[in-house]
């Protein structure tokens, strides 16, 4: 049985996969959930690694300040920061990375929201 395929709905090592890499030994009681070693993988299981994954692990859960870029975006872009907050508030568990930016993004029906790893806005746009 695929170690990562059992354990996708514990959402232990969500991603893995996506990144190239097969567990090969993994501790699976919740003290030590995180030791594991990993391999390369062989066959070419992930095919479009563009596409947004889900992660949970670390990604902001508010926004902590906002940069120059952000500042200026949200007013041309005619969004407050209030409407942006609340987007990563009420989002942060559908949060996904950007692999091609390195940012954290998050979004509504009408925004979305990039942060990076310490939860700064980079950027924002409407949908």
């Amino acid at each position: 049985m695929d170690i990562v395929a059992s354990l996708k709905p514990r959402r232990l090592v969500t991603g893995l996969a996506c990144i190239g890499l097969t567990a090969t030994t993994l501790i699976a009681s919740p003290a030590s959930a995180t030791a594991f070693s990993a391999t390369p993988n062989t066959s070419p299981q992930v095919t479009n690694l563009a596409a947004p994954v889900e992660v949970l692990a670390s990604a902001p859960r508010y926004i902590t300040g906002y940069t120059d870029h952000c500042e200026l975006r949200l007013k041309q872009r005619n969004i407050s920061k209030g409407h942006a907050e609340s987007v990563v508030e009420n989002n942060w568990r559908k949060a996904y990375k950007d692999r091609e930016h390195g940012t954290w993004q998050y979004q509504d029906k009408t925004i979305l929201v990039s942060l990076n790893n310490n939860g700064a806005c980079v950027t924002v746009k409407r949908l």
